[in-house]
């Protein structure tokens, strides 16, 4: 009897990439980002590069008969001086993001080369689009609002480009999984990019425009009433709770939206159970709000009793990594005893893979 077991040289070769990119991006940041005389070489070329989108940008603001203008290094709406343009409109993190996809995507050199040229055209206009959107809309809302309304339309352009880059490379994906179903690959595929879809528009529409005061007043009036059971007396006032020695203010950026989504993402796209990854998402959504109004009623007794502004800092991060690290328990727990996928990410046992 002879077993031979299936190679693990993808699972290798991606492990090397993501390495050699981290790698990369870490030399990127010290030698060229922090080093003045290769920035004083570079600026040129990103000077002219914002030229062209400056340029983009205003054909954009004409065509919509936006009265907002770029100018050399200002935007201005309304004849008025609105910000400096520069790094901040240039969403840097999603193009190294889809940088990192078109080199981790099993692909062709052709494929490959054909939509590095397309991502760099899709890039470039995507900024120019974030520009002219919040141009035109910062007259109407506030620069957060503006500047995540406008920054939603862009990534969706990079989305669609990162939907049709995998579109074309899932059969080259499926060589590389055959331990599963081709058919499973694909529709996962196809829910990956739905989830970064629906990210976008929670993240940068909805989160950006609503400033979630009913759900800030609930998780505080939960923490009043488990306050009030260990002798604190408190108030609870548009985002803050209030305390005889301090208070702790709330805003949207701390209710962990993201978070949560993050977490019900990966629930549902490694799930194909319905009762049980709804239960799953259900039931962790649940142990997410039971921790973040934990988070609030420990933060805030620590105010009452110490009173350190810069000590609270300090425990709201350490608050925030107990989070993170009860999220990737809550992940373990899923993928070890409840994920349908979990015999996937072994090797297979079939024909081509075993030989008995």
């Amino acid at each position: 009897m002879s077993v031979r077991i299936a190679s693990n040289k993808p699972v290798v070769l991606l492990i090397l990439k993501i390495c050699i990119l981290l790698s990369v991006y870490i030399i990127y940041k010290i030698l060229i980002v922090n080093s003045e005389a290769t920035m004083s070489l570079l600026n040129p070329l990103f000077n002219s590069y914002m030229e062209l989108v400056r340029s983009i940008t205003n054909f954009l603001l004409g065509k919509i008969g936006s009265a907002a203008q770029i100018t050399e290094h200002n935007m201005v709406a309304d004849n008025l001086r609105v910000i400096a343009i520069g790094h901040q409109f240039m969403i840097k993190k999603w193009l190294y993001l889809l940088i990192s996809a078109v080199i981790l995507t099993p692909s062709t050199p052709r494929l490959r080369t054909i939509f590095s040229f397309i991502l760099a055209l899709v890039y470039t206009v995507s900024v120019s689009l974030l520009m002219a959107i919040y141009a035109h809309l910062i007259s109407h809302f506030t620069h957060t609002q503006a500047k995540d309304m406008a920054s939603a339309f862009s990534i969706i352009c990079l989305v669609a480009w990162l939907y049709f880059w995998i579109r074309l490379n899932r059969k080259y994906i499926a060589q590389r999984l055959p331990g599963m179903n081709a058919g499973t690959i694909y529709r996962k595929l196809n829910e990956i990019i739905l989830a970064i879809f629906l990210f976008v528009i929670i993240r940068y529409l909805i989160v950006g425009y609503f400033d979630f005061l009913y759900w800030i007043t609930f998780l505080f009036t939960a923490s009043q009433k488990i306050l009030a059971w260990f002798g604190y007396e408190s108030f609870v006032e548009p985002f803050y709770l209030i305390g005889n020695n301090g208070a702790i203010y709330a805003s949207k950026s701390c209710l962990g939206i993201s978070t949560m989504y993050l977490f019900a993402a990966l629930v549902f796209l490694t799930g194909n159970r319905k009762k049980t990854t709804w239960m799953a998402i259900g039931s962790g959504l649940l142990i997410l709000t039971a921790v973040n109004i934990l988070r609030f009623v420990l933060l805030f007794i620590h105010i009452q009793k110490y009173g350190d502004y810069m000590a609270s800092v300090y425990v709201h991060n350490t608050y925030n990594f107990i989070t993170y690290v009860i999220v990737f328990i809550l992940w373990i727990i899923w993928f070890e005893k409840y994920s349908d996928l979990n015999p996937c990410l072994r090797i297979a046992d079939s024909p081509s893979t075993r030989r008995i």
